[in-house]
């Protein structure tokens, strides 16, 4: 007899009924999307700030690269052109102690009386 009136019975019916305690959650969740999203949006903004930070750290540092980059080449070049006059004059001196010892040297041909 359960059988009958179980396929008898009617169909279960739905009723579109909107009642306050649907309209309150419908309103938390709003509020609670409405809320996620501002903190959402407020993280972006702190987070592109922060980018925007980095990125003119990196500008600046890539200028102090590029004048130190610039002193090293000069103090190279200075080095290199320092080298080179040591070398010029080293010769020089060396010509000159030449020149002095030729000097001292006893002649064989004795100085004109």
């Amino acid at each position: 007899m359960s059988e009958e009136n179980e396929l008898s019975a009617k169909p279960p019916t739905f009723r579109n009924l909107l009642t306050t305690g649907n309209l309150m959650s419908i309103g938390t969740m709003l509020v609670a999307v409405s809320l996620a999203w501002g903190s959402a949006q407020s993280d972006f903004r702190a987070l592109a700030q922060r980018v925007e930070k980095g990125e003119r750290t990196d500008e600046k540092t890539g200028e102090a690269i590029g004048t130190l980059k610039e002193a090293v080449i000069e103090l190279r070049t200075d080095g290199k052109a320092i080298r080179s006059e040591q070398d010029r004059q080293g010769r020089q001196l060396d010509r000159i102690e030449q020149l002095l010892r030729r000097d001292r040297e006893p002649s064989s041909t004795p100085p004109p009386r």
